[in-house]
């Protein structure tokens, strides 16, 4: 399963420490409040082998590339509680397909990618019981787990989107979604090694409330 906690921590961190920043009821409107009060300042920064910089992005980047994702998944008519799976490295293409899903209000699912010679029966098993009405992913990965997942029919009907091709120019075209802190913002998967995977809704309000609880045991600060 992906860990979130890493952009959680990173987008929650700074939360409560500057006081130009507003407490914010969900992630959607605390990294739009980020983007527009350090809109330069480091918001995700990626250690290809856990010691070497191979990338980063702003808070102002992120929103934007958030925005563009969301935007493209409003003009193919995804929205508000349909569902979108994820399959993605970890990385920056990771976070920004996530937070687009929850720009546009869609639900994500984000699930770890099969390896060369596994099976698929637990992305199967997630896809039919949460129906997403799409899978994204990134270009170089996207044409080989099409090929893999569409032995199983119901991968065969869906969408299947490269983030990465998606122009950050279409950013303005974005329309806020109504989203409050119960809004369910991914749906958490059990590893499915003792059956068929179990789905837990987590809303926004579940995320920030286990982010302060994380960040106060480990006294985290604003410095990066």
């Amino acid at each position: 399963m992906i860990d979130l906690s890493i952009l959680q921590e990173k987008l929650l961190k700074t939360r409560s420490k500057p006081k130009n920043l507003v407490h914010s009821p969900d992630l959607v409107s605390l990294l739009i409040d980020l983007a527009k009060k350090q809109p330069n300042k480091i918001a995700y920064r990626f250690l290809e082998d856990g010691e070497t910089e191979s990338d980063v992005i702003t808070y102002k980047q992120l929103d934007q590339k958030a925005r563009a994702i969301a935007s493209y998944l409003q003009r193919e008519g995804i929205g508000a509680g349909d569902r979108a799976l994820l399959l993605y490295p970890s990385g920056i293409d990771f976070m920004a397909s996530f937070l687009g899903t929850l720009y546009a209000g869609v639900i994500a699912v984000p699930a770890t990618l099969p390896r060369k010679r596994e099976k698929t029966s637990r992305l199967d098993a997630i896809a039919q019981n949460c129906q997403p009405k799409l899978v994204l992913s990134t270009s170089s990965l996207l044409p080989n787990l099409k090929q893999k997942l569409e032995e199983n029919a119901y991968f065969k009907q869906i969408k299947w989107v490269a983030t990465d091709w998606v122009s950050d120019k279409i950013a303005s075209k974005w329309q806020q979604p109504e989203i409050n802190e119960d809004t369910i913002a991914f749906l958490q998967y059990t590893s499915g090694s003792t059956g068929n995977p179990k789905g837990v809704t987590v809303s926004h309000k579940n995320l920030l409330y286990n982010e302060e609880m994380i960040k106060t045991a480990f006294s985290h600060t604003n410095k990066t």
